[in-house]
Parts: C-alpha cells; structure tokens; sequence
C-alpha cells in the first residue's frame, strides 16, 4: 500500500462479495455488524463507481483518501 501498488492479489470486487456474504450471514442470525456494513460501503462506492473491482482490495485505501 506505502508504494501504492494496487495491481491485482485479491480483487476488491471479490473482498466486496465476501462482505455482503458476511453481512447476510449476520443479518440471518440477528446480528448486528455495523462496521462491517460501513466498510461494504466504501468498498461499494469503490467498486461500483470509482472502477476498482480489478485493483488489489488495499485500493480502499486510495477510496479513504478521497474522504474528506
């Protein structure tokens, strides 16, 4: 991440898919995961909008610096 390396290792469309299993999975049994939820959002944002499903998952950390 420190060299901004982001070349594919595990694909943040795929890290985007765990999180809605995971977030499915606790909606299921009553839990309630609310930093996971919001975490599956940015990676929402970057995957849906911004066109990083093919970049390494660490390229949220690009998406967080966009935050302002």
């Amino acid at each position: 991440m420190v060299k901004g390396d982001f070349q594919p290792g595990g694909r943040s469309a795929a890290q985007l898919k765990d999180l809605r299993n995971a977030l499915n999975t606790a909606a299921e049994t009553g839990l309630v995961l609310p930093l996971a939820q919001t975490v599956t959002e940015g990676f929402a944002d970057l995957v849906d909008h911004k066109g990083g499903g093919d970049l390494d998952h660490a390229a949220y950390y690009l998406w967080l610096k966009g935050i302002t």
